[in-house]
């Protein structure tokens, strides 16, 4: 993916999601250090079924539907490893 952002000027703007994101993350650093993570285990359902598509996807080289499988499961992996959350 990181490829197709740097070669194309369609996607390019892709490249500023991480520094902007942890830009984000960084000025409400306080407040989340302050929440006490509860993993959920429930999301490893749609996680599962997420990981089969992404096989699918491999197996009939659908690269947009891998790429989205992939992030998908990036996104999944934050309520599965932080569940949600509350002041502790």
């Amino acid at each position: 993916m990181v490829g197709i952002w740097w070669r194309s000027e369609t996607f390019a703007h892709c490249l500023l999601v991480l520094p902007i994101t942890l830009w984000l993350i960084w000025r409400r650093r306080d407040e989340l250090a302050a929440l006490t993570p509860r993993p959920q285990p429930w999301v490893l359902l749609p996680m599962g079924a997420v990981a089969v598509a992404w096989m699918l996807a491999d197996l009939v080289v659908v690269n947009a539907a891998t790429q989205f499988a992939f992030v998908t499961l990036l996104i999944l992996a934050v309520p599965r490893y932080s569940g949600s959350r509350s002041q502790g």
